[in-house]
């Protein structure tokens, strides 16, 4: 596994538009890591049974962020009162571009919208588990890169085939057909594998 550092050198030398989505998404991988996610559980319980307020995040921050540089969290609150949804997210200078709309959420499973909240009735704090929670967000490390792109190029390949062969189809059904029968829809196909 490459370090920030290094895949930010990658991301930044490729020329290759397919590469650096991947370097991209590895660098997110690894700013999100299991070791810093469990670290965020980790602080976040300390706090289990107590209120947190602005001077009690204000040192949950302070503390991710001297264990995981430009680590912070916060918690936001629906338009009830309901503090549902944690939010965790990194901002080291010069990476922002990299890292911005990539934030990570956790959130409690439950059924109910107010077993939901991440707070009791006295406004105390529960207490998180990665068993109790959805992780929203959080993408695995590809390790072998060639050979991931090269898995990705055959199989858009293969669904450009696909399209080919279905618009042929829908040509032959749709020439000379009488009235009443459906219109065959057509698929329009990316011409490239990358956005």
């Amino acid at each position: 596994m490459k370090t920030l550092e290094e895949l930010k050198k990658m991301i930044n030398t490729t020329n290759d538009d397919l590469e650096k989505y991947v370097f991209i998404h590895n660098y997110k991988a690894v700013l999100y890591s299991d070791q810093v996610i469990d670290g965020v559980f980790e602080t976040l319980n300390k706090y289990t049974g107590k209120k947190i307020g602005k001077a009690t995040m204000d040192k949950i921050n302070i503390e991710l962020s001297t264990r995981f540089e430009g680590l912070h969290v916060y918690m936001s609150t629906d338009y009830d009162g309901i503090r549902k949804e944690i939010t965790v997210f990194r901002r080291s200078e010069g990476d922002y571009f990299i890292s911005y709309h990539d934030d990570i959420k956790i959130e409690i499973k439950a059924e109910k919208y107010k077993e939901r909240n991440l707070f009791d009735e006295n406004c105390n704090f529960k207490g998180i588990t990665k068993e109790n929670c959805f992780v929203f967000g959080k993408v695995n490390y590809i390790e072998d890169i060639k050979e991931y792109i090269i898995m990705k190029k055959q199989q858009f390949t293969a669904i450009q085939n696909v399209i080919d062969d279905y618009e042929k189809l829908c040509k032959v059904f749709n020439d000379n057909k009488v009235y009443g029968l459906a219109e065959m829809p057509w698929i329009r196909k990316p011409h490239y594998i990358t956005k």
